[in-house]
């Protein structure tokens, strides 16, 4: 069984991370013979080069205080690490 996400759980995610992240802009690429107008949203604003970061903020926004108190970890030795650790740095959590 597929678990998809709606709207409503989208929206409470990024007020979630709202303040946690950067909000990258749209970017308009233009591209004369494109089919339809094409944006970039550059994530690689993020202070930790990815997107990576705003799973990581919603993540550690769901946990209690309790929760928080043992610390978070991540098995990645890439951007997802990277942002977990961000997060955890700037929220005093212990982070492995």
């Amino acid at each position: 069984m597929q678990n998809l996400l709606d709207l409503p759980s989208i929206e409470a995610a990024r007020k979630r991370i709202e303040g946690l992240v950067v909000r990258t802009p749209l970017v308009r690429l233009n591209v004369d013979d494109a089919p339809a107008e094409i944006y970039l949203k550059p994530e690689n604003l993020q202070p930790t080069g990815s997107f990576k970061v705003r799973g990581a903020g919603n993540s550690i926004a769901l946990l209690t205080p309790e929760q928080r108190s043992h610390g978070v970890f991540t098995c990645s030795a890439g951007n997802m690490a990277q942002a977990l650790a961000w997060h955890a740095r700037r929220l005093g959590i212990p982070c492995t």
